[in-house]
């Protein structure tokens, strides 16, 4: 990311939307800040991915053969279509495969968090999400189940105008999948079943 470029890119924008930022004390530092806003909400897919593995490839040695879930978990991304803040709550659920060794609880949180630092339709961040965190467990997980409910701003701050209304996304592989009684434990342990 050249950061030059883009308080460049910034500052034109503002002057070309009449926003008068060389004048006013309250906004002389906005296309620095803008820069600053921006690296801190996407990153490179490459980028990603790498940090990603190194955090699943941390297991620690536990017998335990039941099912771990870890929710809610809060992250942020950017609507492709007009980079606006959708904001997630991501609930997570896995079985060991091994009944040998378990995720660190912290390291999904940061693996959601990450992954979510890009400009990417909710539907395309579940399914990359699930595919990417199963693959790279090394076959850790016997299944995992994400539930994934969004609220775009792209909804809530332009166009309808709609306030309350949330997405909701789901994936299943594994056992999550193939098993309806822990698809079904899955959703009532994250308080979306009946």
């Amino acid at each position: 990311m050249d950061e030059s470029k883009l308080k460049e890119t910034y500052s034109g924008l503002l002057d070309e939307i009449d926003i008068n930022w060389k004048r006013n004390n309250n906004l002389i530092g906005t296309p620095d800040r803008l820069v600053r806003s921006l690296k801190e909400k996407i990153m490179p897919i490459c980028e990603i991915e790498e940090t990603c593995k190194s955090l699943l490839s941390v297991a620690f040695e536990s017998t335990y053969d039941g099912m771990v879930i870890v929710s809610p978990i809060t992250a942020f991304s950017l609507c492709p279509h007009h980079l606006e803040i959708v904001e997630y709550v991501v609930h997570f659920g896995y079985i060991s495969n091994k009944n040998t060794h378990v995720f660190g609880f912290s390291k999904i949180p940061r693996v959601v968090q990450l992954f979510a630092k890009q400009a990417i339709l909710q539907e395309t961040f579940t399914k990359n999400l699930g595919d990417f965190i199963f693959e790279s467990s090394g076959g850790l997980a016997e299944g995992l189940g994400l539930v994934v409910i969004g609220k775009h701003n792209c909804v809530s701050c332009r166009g309808v105008l709609n306030q309350n209304v949330r997405f909701t996304t789901s994936y299943l592989c594994g056992s999550f999948f193939n098993h309806p009684h822990v698809k079904q434990e899955f959703f009532t342990l994250c308080g979306l079943g009946k």
